[in-house]
């Protein structure tokens, strides 16, 4: 009978964890709102949540009961919803056939100000005003002039050469998830003259792209998540002066090809020093 007891406590210790806990890990599930179209993207601010859903345009969602969200506006954008971003009181919308501009200080009364048509399909939006930056599909990065939101205009462009899913912008550069192209790197401290300044071709297929600190983790496909370290980041970057303060402790200083470069003759561009403690990798910009 003891036998039976302890196997049963057992069965019992089995279920539990089998059925409470085999679909989650340290996380509680607290609330939904089944909005009616395909919620693809979100931002939150304020307590409300704003879902990009699809063919339903932006939904409003009032979040400041995580347990109980309630819908509280909508608008029903004329392309697909596929990503959003608030700034300021303003909510810029990757609607698919172009990008969608609405007045949200009125949460529940979202309207729609202007309306900027891209010549690609608009899937991703991220805005460091004055500049909206759009991933625009297979017509690459776009930057479109939102300093006045009821006229937005289009100032330059990069003509990537994957298919432009999401889009993030960190200091002078933007980051692309790029479809099978995979992570691509434009400068756009000159926003008319966007140029490729890095890339890896990812092992999988590059849907979502995010910054943070010197890193960009990239959501790619079948291969998960993967991290990357861009050389031109600010956090990592020497500058000529830097390299002069070091210069009593470097051998010699490399480029590219191997040929050994003289302090004065360098210019923008990627080099190897030498010194007592190693190879150092130095990106000089300016």
């Amino acid at each position: 009978m003891k036998i039976k007891s302890i196997f049963f406590i057992l069965f019992i210790l089995f279920f539990l964890f089998t059925f409470s806990f085999g679909d989650s890990l340290n996380i509680r599930f607290i609330g939904r709102y089944d909005t009616p179209g395909l919620a693809l993207g979100i931002y939150v601010s304020n307590s409300y949540g704003y879902v990009a859903d699809g063919d339903s345009g932006l939904r409003v969602i009032n979040v400041s009961n995580p347990t109980m969200p309630q819908e509280v506006g909508f608008y029903n954008t004329p392309g697909f919803a596929c990503d959003v971003y608030l700034s300021s009181s303003y909510l810029y919308v990757a609607d698919r056939v172009g990008l969608s501009i609405l007045d949200v200080s009125d949460p529940r009364n979202p309207r729609e100000i202007s309306y900027y048509r891209t010549p690609g399909w608009a899937f991703g939006v991220y805005v460091s005003f004055p500049f909206a930056y759009v991933a625009d599909g297979e017509a690459g990065l776009r930057i479109i002039d939102v300093s006045n939101p009821t006229m937005p205009q289009e100032v330059g462009f990069y003509n990537t050469p994957g298919y432009a899913y999401d889009v993030y912008v960190s200091d002078s550069y933007t980051y692309v998830a790029d479809g099978n192209s995979g992570l691509r790197v434009i400068n756009v401290s000159n926003p008319t003259m966007p140029q490729e300044v890095g890339f890896y071709n990812t092992p999988g297929y590059a849907y979502g792209v995010y910054v943070s600190d010197s890193y960009t983790y990239v959501a790619n496909g079948n291969a998960g998540l993967q991290i990357y370290q861009f050389y031109g980041h600010p956090s990592i970057t020497e500058t000529k002066k830097e390299i002069k303060t070091l210069s009593s402790k470097v051998k010699n200083t490399y480029d590219l090809t191997g040929k050994i470069v003289k302090e004065n003759k360098l210019k923008k561009g990627i080099y190897f020093t030498t010194t007592e403690k190693g190879i150092k990798k130095i990106l000089i910009l300016k």
